[in-house]
């Protein structure tokens, strides 16, 4: 995925959130409870900056 997405992350990071919204539906139907930490597994490496090199590139 992330060579799909390499010349628009953003569109990644719109993708996996709707797949977080699906996490979150799954769980709400569930007995479970969802992860603490639910949001770092799917869209925490959005805040991240991109590499060095990606940045000199654009």
């Amino acid at each position: 995925m992330a060579e799909q997405y390499q010349k628009f992350p953003q569109g990644l990071s719109i993708y996996v959130g709707s797949c977080l919204v699906e996490a979150i539906d799954d769980w709400a139907a569930g007995f479970g409870r969802a992860p603490a930490d639910l949001y770092e597994r799917f869209l925490g490496w959005t805040d991240k900056p991109p590499p060095r090199e990606q940045r000199i590139a654009a």
